[in-house]
């Protein structure tokens, strides 16, 4: 099962002044009816960041079956901000062995035996390349 869900994400940040704006986190675990904050991302003006949500840390320990994530940039004067790239891993968890096809529980699901199967496939056909 699930065992260590993180959401990661990458950050765009442009304020007038180098270090004014910034981005909160916040998350939920009641469908929006309450959010906790979870950080503060800062980034240099004009550039990308990356963040990184353990959703144990974030619940004390617990993992909720379903999570809401509020991005809200703030700061002083003109703010600029985006997300992209969300992605939601569980390293820890069973999907640790699969190459891919990690299903809601953070079960491997059966695609991910064929993609083993491909990547396998792939290094032994470069190797006999160099050879």
């Amino acid at each position: 099962g699930t065992a260590g869900p993180e959401v990661k994400y990458g950050f765009w940040l442009d304020a007038e002044e180098e270090g004014a704006g910034r981005l909160v986190v916040d998350v939920s675990k009641d469908d929006g009816e309450t959010f906790t904050r979870f950080s503060d991302e800062v980034a240099p003006a004009h550039d990308w960041g990356v963040g990184t949500i353990n959703v144990k840390e974030a619940f004390d320990g617990s993992i909720p079956p379903k999570i809401r994530v509020r991005f809200t940039f703030e700061g002083e004067g003109r703010v600029e901000g985006g997300i992209d790239d969300v992605v939601v891993t569980d390293l820890a968890g069973q999907c640790r062995m699969a190459v891919c096809g990690c299903s809601a529980d953070g079960s491997a699901g059966p695609q991910a035996a064929v993609a083993a199967l491909f990547a396998l496939l792939g290094l032994a056909r470069l190797r006999r390349r160099r050879a």
